[in-house]
Formats: structure tokens, sequence, C-alpha cells
């Protein structure tokens, strides 16, 4: 596993070594339910699924945003 970032001032991501969440534990269960749905669809279509948002599984906009990007 890789982890990326970016911020406003860098435009290409930056490979981290470290990403810590501060969140509850109904937060903790949204991010688990969307890490097994991205796994349940890389299973359906390996080859065709490529990426993810949590903000786009969620509905809703938010302050920071999750992207599961499939290996390749």
């Amino acid at each position: 596993m890789k982890i990326f970032g970016f911020n406003e001032e860098n435009e290409h991501p930056l490979e981290l070594n470290q990403v810590t969440l501060e969140l509850d534990a109904n937060g903790l269960r949204k991010l688990a339910n969307f890490f097994s749905k991205c796994a349940e669809q890389i299973d359906d279509d390996p080859d065709g699924w490529d990426h993810e948002h949590l903000s786009d599984y969620l509905g809703e906009e938010l302050d920071s945003e999750l992207v599961v990007y499939r290996a390749r």
C-alpha cells in the first residue's frame, strides 16, 4: 500500500509515510463500509475499476477528500 497526499500548494501527489484520521465511531464505520464497497467493486470489475471518492460514496461534500485508487 502506498499513501499519497495533496495540498493546495502542490499539483502533484506527495508520497506520505503516515496519515492520521480524526473521526468518531460512526465516521469510522462509514469509512469501513466505503473500503469494503471499493473492494467489492474491484472484485466485480478488476480491469475496469479505477478509483472512488469518499465524498461521492457518501453523497456529501467533505472538508477533506479521500480517494481509493486501484493498484496497477
